[in-house]
């Protein structure tokens, strides 16, 4: 009886209904702010899931351009006329035999980038001194004699190197040619490897409107970008890039300036 009339008392009525009241509304802030911050970490999450799903398929791209190049540079270096007509050019003095070997070659170049058209920008220099090209990626490239050194240096294998004059920046590839029968140089390829073809690869993706994705060579060089004003201009010196420690160890077959 006594414990009824102590519930029935006014003001014991009213603490019990306060406690209830802030016990509700606690529990709906717990709950409203346990919300919050778990939509704001699954929020992060799938950014995150979505920056790293477009990273990982331009980068599927990426390597499966840099195969066919691989693939590509070696089918031509292998190539049965191809190494003849090297062969006969560094061994005639003749101008009229010089011409007519060149016009072989060129028509066989042709005829073997004709199903690829960025791999149109081939050339083909000699131990003689003698190039035969269907586009030169440039004169300059031709006289070279670092970027020469870089791919005598390679020993055969695929050289990346990034190519850079006032407002212009791309990437050129080299390799040596080495006789089939007697493994020694007989001259070297020259492709010009389109930024055109890297930039393609990224505007297929869509970002955010303040998302930033680079491709960059190893120096921090910018080749390609969904903010194309930044294409040759180095990563480290962007307002984005504050944190920019320097660019990752390249995978195999990656652009590196100098490789």
């Amino acid at each position: 009886m006594h414990l009824k009339n102590f519930f029935n008392k006014p003001s014991i009525q009213k603490i019990i209904i306060l406690v209830i009241a802030v016990s509700i509304t606690l529990s709906t802030a717990i709950i409203a702010v346990s919300s919050y911050f778990l939509s704001e970490h699954i929020i992060q999450r799938k950014i995150l899931q979505y920056r790293n799903d477009i990273i990982e398929e331009i980068s599927n791209s990426l390597s499966t351009a840099l195969k066919e190049v691989n693939s590509f540079t070696i089918f031509v270096c292998s190539n049965e006329t191809v190494q003849s007509q090297i062969r006969q050019l560094n061994q005639t003095a003749s101008s009229h035999r010089i011409l007519e070997l060149r016009r072989v070659l060129e028509k066989e170049l042709i005829n073997l980038t004709t199903a690829n058209s960025y791999f149109s920008q081939l050339t083909i220099v000699t131990n003689s001194g003698q190039s035969v090209w269907i586009s030169r990626p440039s004169p300059k490239s031709l006289s070279d004699s670092s970027i020469r050194q870089k791919i005598s240096d390679g020993q055969g294998s695929l050289c990346w190197i990034t190519s850079r004059s006032d407002n212009d920046c791309r990437v050129i590839v080299g390799r040596e040619i080495y006789n089939l029968g007697t493994q020694k140089s007989i001259g070297y390829l020259l492709l010009n490897f389109s930024n055109d073809h890297i930039q393609r690869i990224i505007n297929k993706k869509m970002y955010f409107s303040d998302g930033n994705i680079s491709v960059i060579d190893s120096s921090g060089v910018i080749l390609a970008s969904n903010h194309k004003d930044t294409i040759g201009q180095n990563y480290a010196y962007l307002n984005y890039a504050e944190n920019y420690k320097g660019p990752p160890a390249f995978p195999s077959g990656l652009p590196e300036s100098g490789r």
